[in-house]
């Protein structure tokens, strides 16, 4: 399950977006830097048993735009 995200960084505010996916794992962690400020941004991805509902939590950033692939 893939899905494309668009954060703003919460240090600069600069804008990042990024494609990432759900292997199988009930949870999925993703950490990378701020390409301006090199501020960390960590997205979790948590899925049911069957992956029906995924939630994403992020933090060093805001959540600006997410769309399931």
């Amino acid at each position: 399950m893939k899905f494309n995200v668009s954060v703003c960084c919460d240090k600069c505010a600069c804008t990042t977006h990024c494609q990432l996916a759900l292997f199988n794992r009930p949870q999925q962690p993703w950490t990378f830097r701020c390409a301006a400020c090199g501020a960390q941004i960590d997205i979790t991805m948590a899925a049911n048993g069957d992956h029906s509902k995924v939630v994403t939590k992020v933090q060093g950033a805001s959540k600006l735009h997410e769309r399931w692939l």
